[in-house]
């Protein structure tokens, strides 16, 4: 059985050696990990956590709150006001900011943080702050923004399909569908959720016009191996495909989906074509013996090619900084929230972990 990822299709895209190190070292060693990915996994665990105890409505929650309720306690851990949501972010923030040490159970992958290699104690204790007060916004803006909508009608979904007619025998594609909504005519919306200001956004910050923007929307997502992913396993595991599949970017709050066609779908199953290929002859070029890309590369450590290259460049504290708001106007933007939190106290833990 072999068993195929949409990360680990735009791995081989990327680079053909970080496909083959994905497999290869990530059950083995801890990858080092970047600070705004770390940021984007405690968000993405803190909406799945909204949405399961408030949207969802589900019974197990009822019961708990009523205990909670006939007990004396207060209701703390049921997100009915957006300050009890933040106090619950900023802890999982701060306790995820601590890597590979944190010992809160809430975060789910701990490992190494590769912070910036020319930084100081002082701006590493910046940076945490940028990322805590970035995060912070960002789950204040989709508490206001969710609060009154519908549940997803998936959230967090595991699928797997077989694709042995298309590919061949014994081929699975597996993903995790992040959430899944209808609208009022029950057209069904899958929905990949983003963190950070990525290259996609960059390009679309630049775009002049409409019609530029729209030409970047098409040509990026309808390549994206997520979209076309999660397209296929909706379709093979209800029978029908979705209206639309699309990312959904928390630091701006916009939607950007897309249909997926025939000749997308048919052009993703010849890329695990050539996967398969490159496996039977275990040729797995590397991207270049250094490319400007590389040294963002979570494998990096592991990267025979990478390790070798003459030109090796230094991950900067002002590539780690780039793309985040300024403290200050997130500061004020926050002013409210942050007194029903007490931020003082937050900012202090992340100054203990620094030093």
């Amino acid at each position: 059985m072999f068993t195929i990822t949409p990360s680990q299709v735009r791995n081989f895209l990327m680079c053909p050696y970080l496909y083959k190190l994905s497999r290869e070292e990530r059950p083995r060693i801890l990858v080092p990990t970047s600070p705004k990915a770390v940021l984007g996994e405690a968000l993405h665990d803190a909406v799945n956590r909204f949405l399961y105890q408030i949207l969802n409505d589900n019974p197990r929650m009822k019961k708990l709150r009523q205990k909670r309720l006939a007990e004396g306690k207060n209701d703390r851990y049921f997100y009915l006001t957006s300050s009890g949501f933040l106090k619950f972010c900023a802890g999982l923030i701060i306790a995820s900011l601590e890597g590979e040490s944190s010992t809160s159970h809430l975060v789910r992958n701990k490992r190494p943080i590769r912070w910036p290699e020319d930084a100081s104690p002082k701006q590493i204790e910046e940076l945490k702050e940028r990322l805590l007060l970035t995060g912070l916004a960002m789950a204040r803006d989709y508490y206001i923004a969710n609060q009154e909508k519908p549940a997803p009608f998936l959230r967090e979904q595991p699928l797997r399909a077989s694709i042995r007619q298309e590919v061949g025998s014994g081929v699975v594609l597996s993903g995790r569908i992040d959430q899944a909504r209808k609208n009022s005519f029950d057209r069904v919306y899958i929905i990949d959720l983003k963190f950070g200001f990525d290259g996609f956004e960059w390009q679309l910050s630049k775009a002049t016009d409409e019609a530029t923007r729209k030409t970047i929307v098409l040509t990026q997502l309808e390549t994206d191996p997520q979209i076309i992913a999660y397209w296929i396993l909706y379709e093979k595991k209800y029978g029908t495909p979705p209206h639309r599949v699309g990312f959904y970017y928390l630091q701006s709050g916009q939607y950007y989906f897309v249909e997926c066609t025939a000749g997308q779908i048919d052009n993703f199953f010849e890329i695990i074509r050539s996967i398969l290929i490159s496996g039977e002859k275990e040729n797995f070029p590397p991207l270049g013996m250094y490319h400007g890309s590389c040294r963002y590369c979570a494998y990096s450590g592991a990267c025979k090619h990478y390790q070798q290259a003459k030109a090796r460049k230094v991950f900067t504290i002002e590539e780690a900084e780039e793309c985040l708001p300024q403290s200050e106007s997130l500061m004020r933007q926050l002013e409210n929230e942050l007194k029903e939190i007490n931020y003082e106290e937050q900012r202090l833990k992340l100054t203990r972990q620094t030093r």
